[in-house]
């Protein structure tokens, strides 16, 4: 049982830490999981490998996380994606060829989902715990996300209602049965819902459910919407699933557009967090996303395309094997289905789930020499201190401490962004943005504060310059040309005090080049980009226009 409470950890931990979304929640995974591995070698002297498809699918992702440091968008945060995903192969270790030990985790999973939606409905009752458990009115559980919670209370579902025997109805597994039902319509997830309907379709044909099993399902969830309605306590989630609006979908669509262009340009990935910071120059519509809601793209935008169909390749191998179980089957189909519609593998909690469903095959018992376990011991210490670095800098980051997580870790390029933010001082602003320019060329907002440098200088031309390449990096912040705009039109008035003629039709000149960068902008928006909520701003308002004219008007005067 202590064996069984070893391996039970890290799953808990992961789905107490946000399901594993952050690197910190990573940097302690990889302590605990290392700490249980050593364990187990030093105990047994041995360990188990499975040499197969899945091993060599997740050792590749894994350790392309790491080296796209040396090609891609972001060195630094190229090596935060490593920290973060490293989990995933130490739990394949950890849990290689342990058959009895992941069904038992497998059956524990409806046990910890109803722990978690019980504990997260109450707190979300009080306003000092909502924003912790819940987004918008909907339930997250402790993920901070209500989709990949759906997700992971639909797999709890699955695995309940399996364990139910229609002749005689064991309660307890109908408890959690409805309870993860109740959680998968307090998330509001559309997409989860559906998928929970068509699997309810798809028991009544396949498993010939007794009627009055089908009827106490029914009414149980047709009672739950009512009073949810009634009460008022899931009023807000129940609008929003029976909602017409199409901006959510169109949205997904058009992220998996424009990541498409990004992956044939760039096949050998980006980096962790690249997609997101070329983004800005690439989308054909206005929006700003970290993932591009589709985890196959997504895999092949941060770590290239051949180790993305290497890793959906092994989900579809396992899923059509006929050595994993049939509701094993289901559970990854439905996974699969998922993943290609919103961001689960970001959270580390599917991923572990996942690796407990997959083919066991080709498991072999291997013998730990003393100098092996002393060589993987420093290896682990290397990996936990570095673990350590890039998990205490993104805790301090998510704290709000950019200046800690700087000292811990000079590699965190957001924390490095938001320090630049708060810059009070030319000289800060100048220091900062000059380091992410020489670190990642990619971030609109580092050239945008280096032009504000250089208009503190006096220095026009560099203005102009660094705020054109902010533009071009972030076409859609209109902002950004309004604020062009009103410099240009003050620049000109100082050129006009000290008899600079030439320097103010320069700025005259620049100035009427806004409406066709704005225009230019607007051909390029894709038809997606309409249809979402957020559309992009293409025209000066009257009164930018009419300060064009007052520029143009006080040049010939």
């Amino acid at each position: 049982e202590m064996e069984l409470y070893l391996y039970t950890l890290p799953i808990v931990l992961t789905g107490l830490l946000q399901g594993g979304y952050f690197v910190y929640t990573s940097a302690i995974l990889n302590a605990v999981m290392l700490i249980g591995i050593f364990v187990c070698v030093m105990k047994n002297k041995k360990v188990y490998l499975a040499f197969n498809m899945n091993l060599l699918s997740i050792f590749i992702v894994c350790l392309m996380y790491f080296l796209t440091a040396l090609w891609g968008i972001d060195s630094g945060m190229s090596l935060m994606g490593g920290v973060k995903f490293l989990p995933l192969l130490l739990w394949f270790l950890l849990i290689a060829g342990k058959k009895d030990r992941k069904e038992r985790l497998i059956e524990t999973l409806p046990v910890l989902g109803a722990c978690m939606t019980l504990f997260s409905f109450v707190m979300m009752q009080f306003s000092i715990f909502e924003k912790s458990v819940s987004v918008a009115g909907r339930l997250a559980g402790f993920f901070q996300y209500p989709n990949t919670y759906a997700l992971f209370m639909l797999i709890c579902l699955v695995i309940a209602v399996d364990k139910l025997n229609w002749d005689k109805i064991d309660w307890l597994w109908c408890a959690y049965a409805g309870i993860a039902v109740f959680g998968i319509i307090m998330s509001g997830s559309r997409t989860v819902l559906l998928l929970m309907l068509v699997l309810g379709a798809w028991y009544c044909v396949k498993r010939k459910l007794p009627g009055k099993v089908l009827l106490m399902a029914a009414g149980g969830c047709a009672v739950l919407v009512v009073l949810l309605w009634i009460t008022g306590v899931g009023k807000e989630v129940l609008i929003r699933v029976f909602s017409t609006n199409g901006s959510t979908f169109w949205g997904r669509l058009l992220y998996m557009k424009d990541a498409a262009g990004m992956i044939l340009t760039h096949p050998f990935g980006l980096g962790y967090y690249g997609y997101h910071y070329l983004q800005t120059s690439c989308q054909t519509g206005v929006y700003s996303v970290v993932s591009v809601h589709n985890e196959l793209l997504q895999l092949m935008l941060d770590v290239g395309i051949l180790p993305a169909i290497l890793f959906y390749g092994m989900l579809v191998k396992s899923c059509i094997s006929k050595n994993v179980s049939g509701r094993n089957r289901l559970l990854l189909l439905i996974v699969i289905l998922h993943s290609l519609f919103d961001y689960d593998f970001q959270f580390l909690v599917i991923g572990m789930v996942v690796i407990l469903l997959l083919e066991d095959e080709n498991v072999k018992e291997i013998s730990i020499s003393w100098f092996t376990r002393i060589c993987s011991l420093f290896a682990a210490i290397g990996v936990m201190a570095v673990s350590y670095g890039t998990g205490l800098s993104d805790y301090y980051y998510m704290k709000n401490m950019p200046q800690k997580a700087l000292k811990t870790y000079q590699g965190n390029t957001e924390a490095r962004i938001e320090l630049l933010k708060k810059a009070d001082t030319v000289k800060k602003m100048k220091r900062i943005s000059d380091k992410i320019i020489e670190d990642n060329s990619k971030v609109a907002v580092a050239y945008s504060a280096r032009a504000q440098v250089y208009f503190a200088e006096g220095d026009m031309e560099g203005y102009i310059k660094n705020k054109l390449i902010a533009i071009q990096l972030a076409p859609y912040q209109y902002e950004e040309y309004e604020d062009y705009l009103d410099t240009l039109a003050y620049a000109e008035g100082e050129y006009l005090k000290g008899k600079d003629t030439k320097s103010a039709q320069e700025c005259v000149k620049r100035a009427n080049t806004i409406p066709g960068l704005l225009n230019d902008v607007k051909e390029k928006t894709s038809s997606l980009g309409w249809k979402i909520n957020d559309t992009p701003k293409v025209l000066l308002s009257h009164e930018k226009l009419e300060l064009i004219k007052e520029m143009e008007k006080k040049i010939n005067e």
